[in-house]
């Protein structure tokens, strides 16, 4: 009986310890799986971090080019409506970012036959592509052509030769409206626009070393600039243009004065020449009839 029951306790305490063991096993188990989550969190936050000082890093390379002043800005909107060869400045990018999204603006203002949501994604989009193809392609030249334009000395002069769209848009809707007329509001925004591409053109053509492709390079951006003024002012609508025709009034009646000939016609007819004189007009035609014939004077005689 008492060896029974020692191999009994026996067994027991083997159990015992063996489930210890394997408890001791599965906490170091779960101490390195947490071990190895915590490293990866680790990892993956400084990871995180270090992307975030990069792009704080990024955004400290674009800082130069929005730090410019008011004064500054105004004079350069000025300039791009001259149309003369000028020292090229530094460049910077507030004022042709700014000037890009009030061209959306009123091009979105002035369109009209849809909702304004719609409108608004027309204009984006519009402007986008444009300004996006715009400058691909003349910096693709400027590359082969070896200018020294860059990328953003690029937008710079593009951004800013928006601001001659922006006028003749406006301009030409406010006379329009001023004085119902659209010959002098379409030559008006015709010389805008003129005098902002050729602006675009001569800051291309200074900054390329060899002024025959200069000329090209200038040249090409001018009617990409010309054709997209076209455009825009094609999804401009007058205010006559988007009423239709006035309704036509009907005139009213002109009554003409009889003319000499009808007077004629409606005037009585006149007595016959041998008529006597003294017949009253009220006379019974019995006793016109009766009455003596005249007799002859002897003129013939």
């Amino acid at each position: 009986m008492q060896e029974g029951k020692e191999d009994w306790f026996d067994v027991d305490g083997e159990k015992a310890l063996k489930e210890d063991r394997s408890g001791l096993l599965e906490s170091g188990l779960g101490g390195q799986i947490a071990a190895q989550l915590a490293g990866t969190v680790y990892a993956r936050t400084k990871q995180d971090a270090a992307s975030f000082v990069n792009f704080y890093a990024r955004v400290d390379y674009f800082r130069p080019y929005f730090d410019v002043d008011l004064p500054t800005v105004l004079k350069r909107i000025v300039l791009s409506l001259v149309p003369f060869p000028r020292n090229v400045p530094k460049e910077e990018l507030y004022g042709p970012l700014m000037i890009l999204f009030t061209l959306i603006f009123v091009l979105q203002m002035l369109m009209s036959g849809e909702e304004k949501e719609i409108l608004m994604g027309i204009a984006f989009g519009t402007c986008a592509s444009f300004t996006v193809f715009n400058l691909l392609s003349v910096h693709l030249l400027n590359y082969l052509f070896g200018s020294e334009c860059n990328f953003i000395q690029l937008l710079f002069f593009l951004g800013y030769s928006y601001f001659g769209l922006c006028l003749s848009l406006v301009l030409r809707f406010v006379l329009w409206l001023a004085h119902q007329t659209a010959l002098p509001t379409t030559q008006l925004a015709a010389a805008i626009v003129l005098a902002s591409g050729t602006s675009l053109a001569l800051s291309l053509y200074r900054t390329t070393p060899k002024r025959n492709l200069g000329a090209a390079v200038g040249l090409y951006a001018a009617l990409l600039y010309f054709g997209f003024a076209l455009y825009l002012h094609s999804l401009v609508h007058l205010p006559h243009d988007a009423a239709g025709p006035a309704p036509s009034v009907p005139a009213d009646p002109v009554i003409e004065a009889p003319s000499l000939a009808h007077a004629a016609n409606d005037a009585p007819a006149e007595a016959p020449a041998d008529a006597p004189a003294d017949v009253p007009a009220d006379a019974p035609v019995d006793a016109i009839s009766d009455a003596p014939a005249d007799v002859p004077t002897g003129k013939g005689a």
